[in-house]
């Protein structure tokens, strides 16, 4: 069993407005919270399970409080089972997952 983290970056989200004479104008940005994605991959079945815990805006990150929260939820109520093919690597396939799950959780279109 093989078990990998990956740490979200803390870029602000900025929201910005196009207008054709003066160009793109800042409406907003605020502080993206920071997201550990916990995946565990099963050699023998090719199971790749994934959880995922975000820091608050207003608290400190602590990566051992997300990779406690993120492992958690991958072995008792993964976010995502993706089961891999020979073939495939898991590694290029766990960044690739991950970068996507904190995508969607970003931009709303996921929930915790």
């Amino acid at each position: 069993m093989i078990v990998r983290y990956f740490y979200g970056d803390r870029a602000p989200i900025r929201i910005e407005e196009f207008h054709p004479t003066f160009g793109f104008k800042l409406i907003e940005e605020k502080p993206c919270p920071i997201v550990t994605v916990c995946a565990i991959f099963d050699e023998k079945t090719g199971k790749l399970s994934m959880g995922i815990a975000r820091c608050s805006e207003k608290d400190r990150f602590v990566k051992k409080i997300g990779r406690e929260i993120s492992y958690k939820r991958a072995v008792e109520n993964p976010q995502l089972i993706v089961n891999l093919r020979k073939y495939e690597r898991f590694s290029e396939v766990f960044y690739d997952l991950a970068k996507i799950l904190q995508r969607r959780y970003v931009d709303g279109s996921y929930k915790l």
